[in-house]
This record gives C-alpha cells, structure tokens and sequence, in this order.
C-alpha cells in the first residue's frame, strides 16, 4: 500500500488498538477535561501503518536512524503508556506556538540542529523542512515510531538515545542549535548534574541552546522534579554557559492553562 506521498507503507504488527489506553484515561479525566480535549485537532494517524524498526537501518531516502533496543529510561516514564494521546496533542499545536518566546535566537540559515526528546519529531521536521540538518533524539518507541511515520517526507535523523549520557550519538558531533524542550524536569539532580556537560560539549561555539522547564501541577504516572530556572542557570553557567533568555511564559495549550501549569524558557550561548 503506498502513502500519499508515493513511498510505500509499512504495517507494524506491535501495535495496540487505540483504544486501550484512551479507555483508561476516560475513566480519569473530568468531564470538563474531556470537553477540551475534543476540541483540538484531530491529525488523521493511521495506526496500522506504523513502521516497526528492530535496529540500525536506513528507513527511506529521506530518514536516517541510529535505533537499538533500550531498557526502560526513568526520565521517560509514563509516556510509552500515554503515547496515543501524546502523538495527537504534540502534532496539534504549531512550532511558531509553541516556541513563540525563543523564536528571534533560531538560526535562519541552514545549519545542525539536535533536537532531545524530540517526541514525535514534529519541532524536527520544522527544521528539515526549513533546510536545516535536523537530528531527533528520542528513546520511547510508542512516540519516535509514529513520527516516523507522520513525518516520513521530512529528512530527520533518528536516534534513539536519551539524557543524561546520550551514548549514542556518534562522539564529537557538535550542533549550532540544541533544544530541549519539556525534558530537564525529568532528570533527577544527579542526572542533570551529568548531562548538562554532555549537552555543552554538543554546542559549537557560536551556538544557541534552548531549553524549557515545567512549573505546577506534575503530569499523572510521569517522573517529574521541581527544577528552577535559577538553579539551571547556575548549573550551565560551571560549564562556560551564559544565559541569554530567562523569560516565564504560559502553557499553549488551554488544558494546561487551566491547570495553572506554566514554563520557564531559557537560552544559553558561550
């Protein structure tokens, strides 16, 4: 069967009816909740044309992967779980939207861009499409599969890897702008203590690093710590790091507004 675009589509046999886990959250969220979440934009995600990947391979013209089997990752829990709703709320909002506050630090000319924890590659296909190289790191199967699939058309690279280590991205790479969007908060304070070294030696020395911090009420069944902008400008600044952009900002999206959840956008250059 062909997709749209004229590559041909791949049928993975490893997923679950999409119904199992909206079921479970049916029975959690309030009415008022649900009334919102019907409201967004609904992308037409054909779950039986998911791509099932098992190692490193070269998935089409335009997508590379760098994809091994991982344990399970701390900082990643919950989202396997609730990857269905997750793939549907990140491929409903718009880049613009979303990084309205970092939007005058991007790059315009073409030039490498790490994105970590990518989800489902929609900031990263931004890019590429934009005639950026973009690299999406993302370690839990149930969101990078589906972005693979939405956004097969886009020229990503894929791996499979996550903070604080990142072991697999191919050592002495080095990037013009890293984002790390709505992931510090799940590191614990060890773990960001030893990946904010890693994340420096990713960033030439013209370079911009954008990260953004959740504050408020945790997402249920995810591992979050109550981590400050102050203590992450601190943490960077050991590391050469100065901070360009401290700024606190609104959630884009209405149900996270009404549940008083709000984001610290920071930016760091050397």
């Amino acid at each position: 069967m062909a997709s749209k675009n004229g590559r041909k589509a791949v049928r993975c046999g490893r997923c679950r009816p999409r119904g199992h886990t909206a079921a479970r959250a049916e029975k959690q969220a309030p009415a008022a909740l649900h009334a919102l979440a019907d409201s967004w934009p609904q992308p037409d995600l054909n779950y039986s044309r998911l791509p099932t990947l098992t190692g490193p391979r070269r998935c089409s013209a335009a997508v590379r992967c760098t994809l091994q089997p991982m344990a399970m990752i701390p900082g990643a829990q919950g989202y396997s779980e609730q990857a269905e709703q997750l793939v549907i709320q990140y491929e409903s909002i718009s880049f613009v939207e979303k990084h309205r506050a970092v939007l005058h630090l991007l790059p315009d000319a073409p030039c490498d861009v790490l994105d970590i924890g990518a989800g489902t590659g929609a900031d990263a296909a931004w890019f590429a499409d934009a005639g950026h190289r973009a690299v999406a790191v993302e370690p839990t199967a149930e969101l990078r599969n589906p972005g693979m699939s939405l956004h097969s058309a886009s020229s990503i690279e894929w791996v499979d890897d996550c903070l604080p280590d990142l072991s697999k991205l191919s050592q002495g790479r080095m990037f013009d702008l890293v984002m790390i969007t709505a992931v510090w908060m799940h590191l614990d304070e060890n773990e960001r203590a030893t990946a904010m070294p890693k994340v420096a030696s990713l960033l030439r020395s013209s370079g911009v690093l954008t990260m953004s911090l959740r504050h408020g009420p945790n997402a249920r069944g995810r591992r979050t710590f109550d981590v400050s902008a102050e203590e992450t400008v601190q943490l960077a600044s050991k590391y050469g790091l100065r901070c360009t952009l401290n700024v606190r900002t609104e959630s884009a999206r209405q149900f996270n507004r009404l549940a008083g959840i709000t984001w610290s956008r920071l930016a760091f250059s050397f």
